[in-house]
């Protein structure tokens, strides 16, 4: 090699180290992710070794899954909420998405629950939560949605965090935010379903690279699965970002209809009697299914409705403050 040769080709060189310089200076500060292929649920049934960190559900709700650990460092994912009246906190619930390998869900990871006051930023105070929980794996993991299931979006397909013992009381009107994070041993992991932000885009926010940023700004407008357990004066209820009230009901009958058999799914937010009974359309008991004194938690029972004729039922739910009606149908 000739030495107009050598020189040509080390001035080639110093000009493209000086560019790549000058593009890492221009990009300092601004989230610049790897590419996230977005796979439908059909096509992920059938790769489930594809490395991939969203999902696109066939009905559009929810479209995505964020997963913990992912490749940028991304960690106590949260939404912001409004209490619309004076409330105290009772729980929160997480939308835990799994396949049953590492891209979900995955392992034994222990839940660490976070709620933080707003700041002036609309962002979560750093260093100021109000209160971190964190639950063992055992404590949750029987509530991860599977993703070869239906998502209806009801409660039992949440993962949920009892916190009342906390006694987290907020103002009307007061925002805070409410999120997650995890502890992870090797091959550990675990997952949130978000949507795709539309129409809110601005009350979803992460951390990342030693701050928080809003999901609108840092990749694109979602709101992840999380929905806050709030006890008022009128009642105990869900509150989805922004403040509105959820209507999903807190108890659900799967399958329905049914055909003999069904599973009641509840929550009991505080200690105390329940009782579950099954009406006609004349308003008359026809079974009691559970008549104890103290109940606490998610329950699961079933319920043998074999005795009686097709048609359709009534299942009450009486808890100290609160009752729930789910019609059901029964097919034989």
């Amino acid at each position: 090699m000739g030495r107009k040769q050598f020189f040509k080709m080390l001035l080639t060189a110093v000009a493209l180290t000086s560019l790549c310089c000058l593009l890492r200076q221009g990009m300092a500060g601004e989230r610049a992710p790897l590419p996230i292929e977005i796979v439908s649920l059909a096509e992920a049934r059938n790769s489930l070794d594809q490395a991939t960190d969203t999902l696109r559900h066939d009905d559009n709700s929810p479209t995505y899954a964020f997963r913990f650990p992912d490749a940028y460092g991304d960690d106590w994912r949260n939404q912001r909420f409004i209490a619309n009246e004076a409330v105290t906190i009772q729980g929160v619930l997480f939308a835990f998405p799994t396949r049953h390998f590492a891209q979900w869900t995955s392992g034994t990871p222990d839940l660490i629950v976070r709620l933080w006051p707003m700041g002036e930023d609309s962002l979560p105070v750093a260093g100021g939560e109000w209160l971190t929980d964190t639950l063992a794996f055992g404590e949750w993991s029987a509530h991860v949605f599977e993703l070869d299931s239906v998502w209806t979006g009801d409660s039992t397909q949440f993962v949920y965090a009892d916190i009342a013992a906390a006694n987290v009381e907020l103002d009307s009107g007061e925002w805070f935010h409410a999120g997650y994070s995890a502890a992870l041993d090797a091959g550990d992991s675990l997952a949130i379903l978000a949507d795709d932000g539309i129409p809110e885009t601005s009350y979803a926010s992460e951390w990342w690279d030693g701050r928080f940023l809003r999901m609108c700004d840092g990749w694109r407008g979602v709101n992840f699965f999380i929905r806050v357990i709030v006890q008022s004066d009128t009642g105990l209820y869900a509150l989805r970002p922004g403040g509105m009230a959820e209507s999903f009901s807190l108890c659900s009958v799967y399958p329905n209809p049914f055909n003999g058999r069904a599973t009641i799914t509840f929550e009991a937010a505080r200690p105390g009697a329940v009782r579950i009974s099954v009406f006609d359309l004349l308003g008359r008991e026809r079974m009691v299914v559970l008549d104890a004194p103290h109940v606490f938690g998610v329950q699961r029972m079933t319920f043998d409705g074999s005795s009686l004729a097709s048609g359709k039922y009534f299942v009450r739910i009486l808890m100290p403050d609160s009752r729930y009606t789910v019609p059901v149908v029964l097919v034989k």
